[in-house]
């Protein structure tokens, strides 16, 4: 096959990517597409046309995407996320890409990610050595050879197939685009090929030259020697792990932002036009004859006794649906998920209707995070399969509770009540107090036995301080 090749769903969702994404970034990169995003008005002939320049620079861009992806990603990390991992993998949550980044920022951009187009990838990746020589997992450390995370864009996984091995359908086959620097500095694309041949896991890179794509390089990956029975590369969607391409959860709301555009050009170029005077005059016949026409405050017109002259100007009127066009997308907006955009209620709604109005936002968002920390584990479980370490403690789990809501005073003093009771045990108890958000999140159990011991004053020196007052 083409190395070279993508995917049909690829293809399919190139644009919409690339629209998420500019609007995600804002008016800088929607401007950058010029009559894709804004289409020419009559008269003008081509983007380079200075009427379409002025037209184009009137408009205002409402950058709800990038605002509403804030937004969702900080409900997520309302609360910290909760990683257990073995202790051979412990050193590697402050560096879990080779690159400086913490687990819990590279898990921060998966979901960025996820939120911007709907979709990434993940791979386990461990450096190569040119040699046969196998090294155990304590010289291996020694060497800084290690596990790994990285990631990759939707547009960066370009194709994939999958085929049945031993009786089950998996992964056989990704492309990934990539850039590399050569010699001079010069950044180049290469394309990663991850593969599976009569069973075994494998990789080749292929760079494009004056006779076309070429392997540049090709290896076989082994964990402790040996060779590997499947792809550890990850799809991550929205709601499943399936490399089958889901829409992008904020497409709609990109849409809107885009017709606010159009909107706001349309709206701004006619306040322009009915604001601008424009003068006439009438009664010349020979405007030859006529000197040129010098308009201000210290300058005067001669004419002939039946010219006239005057301004054309209109109020503004007309543009008025224009505006409430604009006003209807800022409220189609809110009503997409975009909840930052809109002004705060002055009356108070109850906790159900917050719920509610809520509701589909949370649903986008758990989904997310639930699909998020399945992928996120299951990578993590292969690198402890890799470091020789037991996969099956690794857990992830984050935040789907993305609405405060606080223990009351009734509740916690029935609470209180049935853990002095004996009706429930301490534990129990303070698991209570860290869901009623009482208590720092990530503060456990033992946490607050031990600072019990070390605030609480022993009983017998209030006895003592009691005494030495009576005397």
């Amino acid at each position: 096959m083409d190395i070279n090749a993508t995917h049909k769903s690829y293809d399919g969702m190139a644009d919409t990517w690339l629209k998420c994404r500019d609007t995600a970034i804002g008016l800088r990169a929607v401007l950058k597409r010029g009559v894709a995003y804004l289409p020419l008005l009559g008269g003008q002939d081509n983007a380079q046309d200075k009427g379409y320049i002025s037209y184009q620079q009137r408009a205002q861009f409402f950058n709800a995407v990038a605002r509403t992806i804030d937004t969702m990603s900080g409900h997520i990390f309302r609360k910290q996320p909760v990683v257990k991992l073995p202790t051979a993998l412990q050193a590697y949550k402050s560096d879990i890409d080779m690159g400086g980044i913490s687990l819990e920022g590279f898990i921060g951009r998966l979901i960025d990610e996820v939120l911007e187009v709907g979709r990434c990838g993940l791979l386990v990746e461990y450096p190569q050595r040119n040699t046969d020589e196998t090294l155990t997992v304590q010289q291996s450390t020694k060497l800084g050879l290690r596990p790994y995370l990285t990631s990759y864009k939707a547009e960066d996984i370009r194709y994939w197939r999958t085929g049945r091995v031993n009786n089950a359908t998996v992964l056989v086959q990704v492309l990934l685009g990539e850039k590399y620097e050569d010699d001079d500095g010069g950044e180049h694309m290469q394309i990663r090929e991850l593969h599976i041949d009569d069973g075994s896991y494998g990789q080749r890179i292929h760079r494009q030259t004056d006779n076309g794509w070429v392997i540049h390089e090709e290896f076989t990956p082994t964990m402790n020697g040996a060779e590997i029975a499947e792809i550890p590369f990850y799809f991550l969607g929205i709601k499943e792990m399936g490399a089958e391409i889901q829409s992008p959860p904020l497409e709609g709301l990109a849409d809107t932002c885009l017709g606010f555009y159009r909107n706001s050009a349309d709206y701004e170029n006619a306040l322009h036009v009915a604001g601008t005077p424009t003068p006439w005059i009438n009664g010349i016949t020979e405007p030859k004859d006529f000197p040129a026409i010098h308009l201000g405050s210290n300058t005067f017109l001669k004419l002939p006794p039946d010219a006239q002259a005057g301004f054309l100007q209109c109020g503004a009127d007309g543009v008025a649906a224009l505006k409430e066009a604009m006003m209807e997308k800022k409220q189609e907006m809110a009503a997409q998920g975009a909840q930052m955009l809109r002004e705060e209620s002055r009356t108070a709604e109850s906790g159900n209707a917050l719920a509610i109005k809520r509701g589909g936002e949370n649903s986008i968002l758990a989904n997310i995070a639930s699909s998020t920390e399945m992928v996120v584990a299951k990578a993590l479980r292969f690198m402890a399969d890799w470091v020789g370490a037991n996969p099956d403690d690794v857990t992830v789990e984050l935040n789907k509770d993305y609405i405060p809501s606080a223990m009351d005073a009734n509740l916690l003093r029935e609470w209180g009540n049935q853990y002095l009771s004996g009706a429930i045990s301490f534990e129990t108890y303070f698991e209570g107090m860290i869901q009623g958000e009482l208590v720092s999140e990530g503060l456990t159990a033992d946490d607050e036995r031990e600072r019990k011991e070390l605030d609480a004053p022993a009983l017998a020196s209030f006895n003592d301080v009691a005494t030495n007052d009576s005397q």
